[in-house]
């Protein structure tokens, strides 16, 4: 992947060592676990910022990327970090994985001792429906999996 590619600028952005295998850190053994960390890495993720740019019906109009808290444009950055319905949760959040760890997007999605705080509180809000009948019990922390 050459660095001046626009595909993967997002997850470059986000981690300029990539391609590198200090990822696989980030998984566990569970399936659904490693979709939503896949998905929130990439930005590749059904919110509605990502629903609007590929114009789904239902989200193509204009303010069709608005979050519900009608503050910002809906990503998963928005959402771990700002948007004001999640607030509770986002407190307990940074008090299980530490504040300095947890207000930034960059650690927050590489680094192996709260990137599943993040998979687990994105989970937790529902905002995406095809998680919702997920067994999240059976999902071990990513940084207790061995790798």
């Amino acid at each position: 992947m050459q660095a001046s590619s626009a595909t993967g600028k997002d997850l470059r952005d986000l981690d300029p060592t990539l391609p590198s295998k200090k990822v696989l850190g980030l998984h566990s053994n569970h399936k659904p676990t490693n979709s939503l960390l896949i998905q929130l890495r990439t930005e590749k993720i059904g919110l509605r910022a990502f629903l609007h740019l590929r114009k789904v019906p239902g989200y193509e109009h204009e303010g069709g990327d608005v979050c519900e808290c009608q503050e910002a444009v809906q990503t998963a950055k928005h959402i771990l970090l700002q948007c004001p319905i999640w607030r509770r949760q986002r407190r307990q959040m940074q008090l299980e994985g530490g504040e300095a760890k947890t207000r930034d997007i960059k650690t927050l999605l590489t680094d192996k001792t709260v990137v599943g705080l993040a998979v687990r509180f994105m989970a937790n809000t529902g905002v995406l429906g095809q998680y919702r009948t997920v067994d999240w019990s059976s999902a071990e922390p990513a940084d207790s999996s061995g790798n």
